[in-house]
């Protein structure tokens, strides 16, 4: 596996998954510690398809730390190592598949949520289908967030749903009664645009 084909949050997410598994005392790194790590990504991708399918992120996140904690540990004062799982191993693969369908020129982060979803007989597979979670919502999900953007650089994520980031929707603000009113503030106004003529 190429790592210069991978985002940068997709590097980040392996790094985090495996310093995962070796906090919880794990030998094998598998598919649920890579899906904690996408869950845990500050503004990450995986946080945003799963907002816009519905799923609670925090109840998501609760469960899955459950099933982490089910898995098998070695205690000890060895340093130990973390070895990748054949699940882990295939997780890569298919998701190096899933961005060449896609036509993708680097491996993102919603490639390892899609190559786990297709990976039936997997605990994060599971656990995402329990939640309601399937590749045809996120396919929908993703087409919302990213468009026909292709991932074509190594921080793709930075231009998903720029406007969103940068920007604030004063049409909904307005729904939702968020904005100052500024009918019959005259008196204000011009006191502002007095002040900042100086």
């Amino acid at each position: 596996m190429n790592l210069e084909k991978m985002t940068n949050k997709t590097r980040e997410a392996l790094v985090e998954a495996r310093g995962t598994a070796l906090e919880l005392h794990h030998t094998e790194l598998n598919n649920l510690h890579v899906l904690h790590a996408l869950m845990s990504q500050p503004e990450g991708l995986v946080p945003s398809v799963l907002e816009k399918l519905g799923v609670n992120a925090r109840l998501f996140s609760g469960k899955l730390d459950q099933a982490l904690s089910q898995l098998p540990s070695v205690e000890g004062t060895q340093s130990q190592d973390v070895y990748n799982s054949r699940e882990f191993s295939t997780l890569l693969n298919d998701a190096a598949r899933q961005a060449e369908s896609m036509q993708d020129e680097y491996i993102s982060v919603e490639h390892l949520l899609l190559a786990m979803l297709s990976a039936p007989d997997t605990r994060a597979a599971a656990l995402l289908s329990e939640a309601g979670i399937d590749v045809d919502r996120v396919m929908q999900a993703l087409q919302s967030i990213r468009g026909n953007q292709r991932v074509t650089s190594a921080d793709p994520e930075t231009t998903f749903e720029a406007l969103k980031k940068y920007s604030r929707d004063l049409t909904l603000m307005a729904m939702q009664d968020k904005l100052d009113p500024v009918i019959g503030r005259d008196d204000e106004i011009r006191r502002v645009i007095q002040i900042l003529s100086r």
